[in-house]
């Protein structure tokens, strides 16, 4: 999906530029200081930049001169694509199980070793699966936090049919996280391309820092799948509307639809109300004209559907109080107050709050920003449509680095998806970029290579014989005086014939 470059993309790259060149300080800096340990490795923070320029640059003619000489297949590339799917997927899936099965885990959380399970589930997560045991005569208390109450009774029902065993828990986040890939893979490839999708889906499956995640019994991945079903029915929304494919009456509908259930994901996490961002593409989205059909995605269409959506979810959020207060038996005021008061005693936020949990990855997270950063000289590359605007400003607004914490949560995933999805934009935009310049280059090596090759035919028509001058003469010389074909006849004499 491609977005039109207007004044606020230039505001909006300013600030990308911005993080990324903090952030590249930062990732050098540390990687530099854990390789050197000395005090001149602060070296890093400028040594970064040439590096990651030189990378890009080496990158962009290397594929520009492969794009030139070969031509890679509709047919290839949909190959390519399947494989690296059914890898990342097949392998993904393997990683999870062999992590249960194989590992010093698993047999810690049997139930011959119940003391080992504070070691794996630290304290602030033990609460989750405490409340989740099933118990004769036991019932769930509700929580002010949506998606923490939800989780719950997710791990309570699986505890009810394979019992309360904490392997129970471990088994329900191995399944959130693979369908959480999938939604991921399909949001991505709808709004960014197939390549950006790729990446992300092998990120998610061979991340050690998300493998970590599933034995943290705690409603963030939870969240974090919640959070890519949202996304991916708002890209739909919006690629549809775009390509002008509602009539007005339907473009509303959709719209308080989206509404709706972004308003039920919002009561569930304060920190999914980052989905409403998405919706600024139904304005910067590049609008499809198809001829003899009418236009519906006019700027006053797309502003009552952001509006319909805004109004809707705030419906949605209230709708969401008046269940939790009658079955809390509670006042809709003290629901939403209980609510409020949660985020805001609980929350927490900062730029690197996430630091330790990104170490395992140190090296893989230095690559996600070096690629991402590509995007920031792709910018002028492309002139008047792009295809990762959007991101950007979801970037700057809901995710400034991959490290940042914001919430109730530690939603270590949330920053790391948004950073690896604009890191497969840069590698596509760096790979695939300059398309015209490309194609011109392309028509100038056959037009040069059919003039060195040309090679003429003998005509098989019989030719005209080469004319051949010819001039007058006798068999004899004749003398000068014997030169006179004129006959004297006196001026009387008419030739009459009587």
């Amino acid at each position: 999906m491609t977005y039109r470059k207007t004044w606020f993309s230039y505001v909006v790259w300013a600030v990308y530029a911005g993080l990324c060149v903090m952030l590249l300080a930062f990732m050098g800096y540390y990687l530099y200081l854990e390789s050197i340990a000395v005090p001149a490795a602060g070296i890093g923070v400028f040594l970064i930049f040439p590096v990651a320029v030189g990378v890009y640059w080496g990158i962009r003619e290397t594929a520009s001169y492969l794009r030139t000489k070969y031509t890679l297949s509709r047919h290839t590339a949909q190959m390519l694509e399947a494989f690296a799917v059914a890898f990342c997927m097949v392998f993904g899936l393997l990683r999870r199980i062999f992590a249960v099965l194989y590992t010093d885990t698993y047999y810690a959380l049997t139930d011959t070793a119940p003391a080992a399970i504070r070691d794996i589930v630290q304290t602030p997560y033990a609460s989750y699966y405490d409340m989740a045991l099933v118990r004769t005569g036991g019932q769930l208390e509700p929580l002010a936090h949506g998606a923490g109450y939800l989780y719950v009774l997710c791990v309570s029902a699986v505890c009810s049919f394979l019992g309360n065993k904490l392997m129970s828990a471990v088994l329900l986040e191995a399944v959130i996280q693979i369908i959480s890939m999938i939604l991921g893979y399909l949001a991505v490839r709808k709004a960014a391309g197939k390549l950006p999708a790729c990446i992300v889906l092998a990120y998610l499956s061979f991340s050690q820092i998300y493998l970590n995640e599933m034995y943290r019994i705690a409603p963030d991945n939870f969240v974090f799948m919640l959070y890519l079903a949202g996304l991916l029915l708002i890209l739909q929304y919006n690629k549809d509307y775009c390509g002008n494919r509602f009539s007005r009456p339907m473009t509303i509908c959709g719209a308080v639809l989206i509404g709706v259930v972004t308003g039920i994901l919002v009561y569930l996490d304060l920190r999914l109300i980052v989905l409403f961002v998405f919706l600024i593409g139904l304005f910067t989205g590049q609008k499809a004209h198809l001829a003899g059909e009418p236009v519906n995605h006019t700027g006053k269409v797309s502003a009552g559907a952001f509006l319909a959506a805004l109004v809707s979810g705030a419906g949605g959020l209230c709708v969401m109080f008046s269940i939790a207060a009658l079955y809390g038996e509670t006042g809709f005021a003290r629901a939403a107050s209980d609510w409020l008061e949660l985020y805001r005693q609980k929350s927490s936020f900062g730029l690197f709050g996430n630091r330790d949990r990104i170490m395992p990855e140190f090296v893989a997270v230095t690559l996600m920003i070096t690629a991402a950063s590509f995007l920031v000289f792709e910018f002028f590359r492309n002139h008047k449509e792009q295809n990762y605007t959007l991101w950007l400003l979801a970037a700057v607004l809901t995710a400034p680095t991959p490290m940042a914490l914001g919430g109730i949560l530690p939603y270590t995933m949330l920053p790391l998806f948004q950073w690896s999805a604009l890191a497969g934009l840069g590698l596509q935009n760096c790979i695939f970029g300059g398309q015209a310049k490309v194609v011109q280059a392309k028509i100038e090596e056959i037009n040069a290579s059919a003039e060195q090759n040309t090679r003429y035919i003998e005509n098989p028509l019989p030719l005209p014989r080469k004319h051949v001058k010819k001039e007058m003469d006798y068999q004899y010389p004749v003398a000068d005086e014997d030169m006179k074909y004129d006959i004297e006849v006196d001026e009387r004499d008419d030739f009459d014939i009587s």
